[in-house]
């Protein structure tokens, strides 16, 4: 898998007899993200019952290993105060390389739809090289329909702008419903280790926002897994539940990046001393 060599088959057949196998190479994609606000100098949107409306969405980008293929995924959060309301356009912007405008129901922006990705096969080599080198921007237009004091209808229309950067190592996007003891029950952790590797109220996560569930860590030379995990005092079954994308964790290169969770009881200073004294 690390050489990528790795390769999927689904085989189809009819009385027992093989008719067609379709077969793909498994590869770890490039991703990048942004957190789509409004404008920060644009004033506020207040609706008629008084409630500020701060229009927000969630993008991923991902690029194929070749680095031929995107695909292109946005996310509206459902709660009335941070809804887009309706997404009239959607659009990367890739600077002088050009622009690639989506449709939103090929995303699944409509309120009746499920988000799901769209997947531009064989893209501009000008876009994906843009997108490498940090000159891409997602762009996403909406229209919320309001109503004032009086009972009076109208819109109100805008733009969520937003930087398409590399993605985060550790860091997950929150979901409906989800909390930090569900991340950290997940990854053998706790609600407590997870809050303090974020910032806000541990009660009032909303869902969109991308919260780290570990540490960053990145490997230095003539550093192992065994060492990391004596360091940091974890077992490898934590390691490898935190790094499920790791093919292997015995081949570590320097530079790399994986996450962890230290178990603070356990967890040695680098000249090797306990750093919880007894």
């Amino acid at each position: 898998m690390r050489e990528g060599l790795t390769y999927i088959s689904f085989i189809t057949s009819k009385g027992g007899i093989l008719r067609e196998e379709i077969r793909g190479q498994i590869g770890a994609s490039s991703c990048f993200e942004s957190s789509l606000f409004r404008n920060s100098s644009s004033p506020p949107i207040v609706d008629g019952d008084g409630l500020e409306r701060s229009p927000y969405s969630f993008g991923n980008i991902l690029l194929s290993v070749e680095a031929t293929d995107l695909a292109v995924l946005i996310q509206a959060p459902a709660d009335l105060s941070r809804s887009p309301g309706n997404v009239v356009a959607v659009a990367l912007d890739f600077g002088p390389a050009g622009a690639l405008n989506i449709v939103p129901t090929d995303l699944g922006l409509l309120a009746s739809q499920s988000p799901r990705y769209k997947v531009v096969h064989s893209a501009d080599a000008g876009l994906v090289a843009a997108l490498v080198a940090g000159q891409a921007r997602v762009l996403v237009d909406y229209s919320l329909s309001l109503t004032s004091a009086a009972g009076v209808a109208y819109s109100v229309a805008g733009r969520l702008a937003a930087p398409a950067t590399p993605g985060v190592a550790c860091r997950e996007l929150v979901v409906q419903d989800s909390t930090y003891y569900d991340m950290g029950r997940e990854r053998l952790s706790d609600w407590i280790t997870v809050w303090s590797l974020n910032e806000g109220n541990p009660d009032a996560e909303a869902p969109l926002q991308p919260r780290y569930f570990a540490h960053p860590y990145q490997i230095a030379a003539g550093e192992t897994a065994t060492s990391v995990l004596k360091r940091f005092g974890m077992t490898m079954t934590a390691l490898q539940r935190l790094n499920p994308t790791v093919a292997d964790l015995a081949s570590l290169a320097p530079s790399q990046v994986i996450c962890i969770v230290p178990v603070w009881s356990r967890t040695l200073s680098a000249s090797g001393l306990p750093i919880c004294q007894s």
